[in-house]
Order: structure tokens, then C-alpha cells, then sequence
């Protein structure tokens, strides 16, 4: 209990009031978001020319987490921004299958961290009513890169494997948000990229989708509800990580 609760407490989406930001005023704002992704995990990871499968359930997620922590930071200065999104996981997860020798355990330990940067821009926001700052649909494109990096360990009980791998890449991506204001508190936005082209070392391809229901509690903060799905299709890891997210904005 004690690893489930401390893994949703720092775990694994970003959050960001996006649609909250017509409001404003001009000059730099800023919004940090910590943010915990209860994820599961469907798809393989090769180390050393061995592949494993890697599919995991959310649940399972949260026992084999040994330590996570995610957060998110932007700035803003009118219709330009900033980006950051760091993503840090280290998992051990064990796996007992029978033999010709009798029952084995293969144990994977997976250490993966995602740093996302880059910048954005409003393209416009539409007004949906008469009175201002109230409904509204914004528009953003966003652009960047992203650095990983992901080291694997497998291990098998009888002294039948011990193999280790490492490696990391950098990515760019594109994509955008549209932010759809409800009213003063209630806001939902959808957010998707695409990237890695095989660009370098970089995977063959990378798509990021997410969906997010946002409350504006006060003036400085925002609660968040979210469902995101990341596919990574590389060398090494070709899987997609997906759940639901809950994080909290702080506006500054």
C-alpha cells in the first residue's frame, strides 16, 4: 500500500489550464504542474538483441514502481511561450515461467526519463459568448524536442541470463492544444504531437495524445483530470504507455 500510495503521490501528464491563460494579464505569467500518470504499458523493449514483453496493467504499474516523479512548467509572454516536461520512472517487475530446467524468474529492472522543451504560440481565441472571459476555444501550436533516456536490466533466477543495456536519444516534435473555456472554473482541452521521424538515434516515430478536464479552484490554482496515451516505436522500446493522469496547476 505504502508503494502505491508514494507512487501516485510522485508518479507518472501534464496538466496545463491552457484556456485559463486568455485571462491574464499582459507581461509574463508562469504555471507549474506536478502531476501523477497512473499508467499501464502495452509492447516490448529489446536489450542486447533480447526482446521482453512489456505489457503491464496500471495496477501492476504501481506495485513494480520503486520511485517516479513528473512536472510540468511553462511561461508565457502574450501569445508566445515556453515549455519544459521532465518524466522520471524506475521500475523492477518479476516474471516466472516454467523450464526444460524447471521454474524460472526473470527479473527487469527499467529506468526511463523523458525531458521534454520547447516553445508554443497562440494562434487565437474564438469567443463563444457576449460576456469576456467567460466561453471561449484557444488555439496553440507547439513545438520542441524531447531527450530520453532508458536503461534495462534482465536477469534470470538459475543463472541463465544477466544482461544489461542502455540508451538515450533526442527527438523533435509537433503538434498543438485547442482549449475549450466552459466558463470562469470549467475548462477541457485536447492536446496531441507527433515526432522522431528516425531522425538520428531518435525512434521511428512518436505520437502523444491527451485529453484533460480542468477545474479553476482559485485564482493560483487548477485541479486536472486527464487520459494520455504515449507510443514510442524505436530500436529498443516499441510500446505504448497510457492511463489516466491527476495533477494540480499553480499559477504565478
Amino acid at each position: 500500500m505504502m508503494k502505491i500510495g508514494s507512487a501516485v503521490i510522485a508518479v507518472l501528464l501534464l496538466l496545463i489550464p491552457l484556456v485559463g491563460s486568455a485571462e491574464e494579464a499582459e507581461g509574463w505569467s508562469f504555471r507549474f504542474s506536478p502531476y501523477a500518470w497512473l499508467l499501464g504499458v502495452s509492447g516490448d523493449m529489446t536489450v542486447n538483441g533480447i526482446t521482453t514483453d512489456m505489457d503491464t496493467s496500471i495496477s501492476e504499474s504501481l506495485e513494480n514502481m520503486r520511485f517516479a516523479g513528473m512536472g510540468r512548467f511553462e511561461a508565457w509572454n502574450g501569445d508566445w511561450g515556453l515549455t519544459m516536461d521532465g518524466l522520471y520512472s524506475d521500475s523492477k517487475a518479476d516474471d516466472t515461467f516454467n523450464s526444460a530446467v524447471g521454474p524460472v524468474t526473470l527479473t527487469t529492472w527499467s529506468e526511463l526519463l523523458i525531458v521534454e522543451f520547447g516553445g508554443g504560440y497562440r494562434l487565437g481565441t474564438v469567443p463563444l459568448g457576449e460576456e469576456a472571459g467567460t466561453a471561449a476555444i484557444v488555439f496553440e501550436v507547439l513545438a520542441g524536442g524531447r531527450y530520453a533516456y532508458n536503461k534495462n536490466k534482465l536477469k534470470g533466477s538459475l543463472g541463465l541470463l544477466d544482461t544489461s543495456g542502455s540508451g538515450d536519444w533526442v527527438a523533435p516534435y509537433i503538434g498543438g492544444r485547442v482549449g475549450i473555456r466552459v466558463d470562469k472554473r470549467w475548462s477541457f482541452i485536447l492536446w496531441g504531437d507527433i515526432g522522431g521521424f528516425g531522425i538520428g538515434d531518435a525512434p521511428h516515430f512518436i505520437w502523444n495524445a491527451m485529453a484533460v478536464v480542468d477545474f479553476r479552484v482559485s485564482r493560483v490554482i487548477s485541479l486536472d483530470l486527464a487520459y494520455r496515451s504515449l507510443d514510442i516505436n524505436g530500436s529498443i522500446i516499441d510500446a505504448r504507455y497510457y492511463g489516466p493522469a491527476l495533477g494540480a496547476t499553480f499559477h504565478f
